[in-house]
């Protein structure tokens, strides 16, 4: 017979290396931030970001690492999670090294015993590109059937 701890009974359920662990497993790019919107861990799960270097960022202000269009978007979602039952996701870009800014969307939860907000962000390159990609194939197709049109008159 197995036993199981219930949360009421004061004891951790799990250890900071496996809440670590499992924050890696579950997102690309895991982010804690204290209530001063200061950032106390991160956990990247091994991703490449294309320059920007999440590790860099534990000890300072997260809205240092955001586009400007990004920051209010963060403070949204940072209020939120401490305020909301179900805050809502957020797609926030963070600059690269790499020229082409990082989408990130994150899912925060509030853990009220750290004081800590929980960023869960995926990495949405794929989608953009994707999206790029559909935008331009829509513009071509369009250019293509003036061109048509204009052949007919």
């Amino acid at each position: 017979m197995t036993s199981r701890r219930k949360p009421t009974d004061g004891a951790p359920l799990a250890d900071a290396k496996t809440v670590r662990a499992m924050m890696a497993g579950a997102c690309d790019l895991a982010v804690a931030v204290d209530a001063e919107g200061v950032v106390r861990l991160v956990e990247t799960g091994g991703e490449d970001f294309a320059g920007a270097r999440p590790e860099e960022w534990v000890g300072r202000p997260l809205e240092a690492f955001v586009t400007p269009e990004s920051v209010p978007k963060l403070r949204a979602l940072l209020e939120e999670a401490r305020t909301a039952e179900r805050p809502r996701r957020r797609e926030l870009n963070h600059p690269s090294g790499a020229g082409e800014d990082l989408p990130i969307r994150y899912s925060a939860a509030y853990a009220p015993e750290d004081d800590l907000v929980l960023l869960m962000g995926r990495d949405m390159r794929a989608i953009a590109s994707l999206q790029a990609r559909l935008v331009a194939a829509q513009q071509a197709m369009e250019q293509e059937y003036e061109r048509l049109r204009q052949m007919e008159t």
